[in-house]
């Protein structure tokens, strides 16, 4: 599975993609890149109203312009000198409120990574990539 960050937060040189350019950025942690991010999209889709983890299914030519994470899981790890910031790319059902939706996230995703791996992150960033209509 290909799995690479499309770009950093706000275009910053200083962060670095811990999956291609710097794998020891977060190899203090002991625990592969795969395993947190599989760690972040499992506690981000248990808050109510999330429909899915990960953009919907685009163009490749358009995925790189419209989303910030991982095309295939919606979660891109960003790490400098020990510090951890999370992108993740939701798809939310309609009737939720967004607020409500986006904290629930924050909170899930921090609470597992900090209780399941002793992993503090320092920004999560949570970024709606299509709204989903419950059937």
């Amino acid at each position: 599975m290909k799995n690479t960050l499309k770009t950093a937060i706000d275009g910053s040189a200083g962060l670095i993609d811990a999956r291609n350019d710097d794998k020891s950025a977060i190899a203090h942690l002991g625990i592969a890149p795969g395993v947190i991010e599989t760690m972040v999209a499992h506690a981000a889709s248990e808050v109510p109203g999330v429909a899915a983890v990960g953009g919907p299914r685009v163009d490749k030519r358009f995925n790189t312009v419209l989303t910030r994470t991982d095309d295939q899981g919606g979660v891109g790890i960003l790490a400098e000198n020990g510090h951890i910031v999370l992108d993740i790319s939701i798809q939310i059902f309609y009737g939720y409120k967004l607020q409500d939706i986006v904290d629930g996230i924050k909170v899930n995703v921090s609470d597992a990574l900090e209780s399941q791996a002793g992993i503090s992150v320092d920004a999560i960033n949570v970024y709606v990539s299509a709204l989903q209509f419950e059937e």
